[in-house]
């Protein structure tokens, strides 16, 4: 099977090759109508934002197919809560969707998948009751996926924040990380 990316309009992008990027701000900082600009409209108001940044950072703005610009509101479920168990669960994002800034939806999605996957197995093998061993489930995946939650909602409101002193040391903090392997298994560490 051969899978060739595209831009939201179809065409096919040269080599595979793309870079994505997005601007995150708080939501107060955003127009109230912004969901129903337009993408010039949308890349004028990044431009602007961005006037004062690295001029390769401001030429990719400028050099994007528009086509593919578009607002994304970024959100999160709330601490999860207890709930009454039953033969019926979730996992993943059905569950405890979070914000992309911290990286580690897909991985609490992959241990939600293992963690269902071993108490199925004992539920097969006659050695726990059904409901029982969905409720232990539920439990386990609360604990590590509000840790998770939490990480990702701080980190998406440090990013967002106008103010610069929080901008800088979050910015800082992600650079030392990326360089330092070691930093950014303890500070990406959820548990997960």
């Amino acid at each position: 099977m051969n899978l060739k990316k595209t831009t939201s309009s179809g065409e096919p992008l040269s080599n595979g090759d793309y870079v994505v990027w997005a601007y995150a701000a708080s939501r107060a900082s955003y127009p109230l109508d912004i969901l129903h600009w337009d993408v010039d409209r949308l890349r004028d108001l990044v431009r602007s934002r961005i006037r004062g940044w690295a001029p390769q950072l401001r030429t990719l703005v400028d050099g994007s197919d528009v086509s593919t610009i578009a607002p994304v509101m970024l959100q999160s479920m709330p601490i999860l809560q207890s709930w009454p168990s039953s033969n019926v669960t979730l996992l993943g994002d059905a569950v405890h969707n979070m914000t992309p800034i911290a990286r580690i939806g897909a991985n609490t999605a992959l241990r939600d998948a293992g963690a269902l996957r071993r108490v199925l197995i004992e539920v097969a093998a006659g050695r726990k009751q059904l409901v029982n061993a969905v409720a232990g489930y539920e439990e386990e995946m609360r604990s590590y996926a509000n840790r998770a939650i939490s990480v990702s909602t701080r980190n998406a409101k440090t990013a967002g924040s106008e103010a610069r002193l929080p901008r800088l040391a979050f910015r800082t903090l992600l650079r030392v990380a990326e360089a330092v392997p070691t930093v950014k298994r303890r500070v990406f560490n959820t548990g997960l």
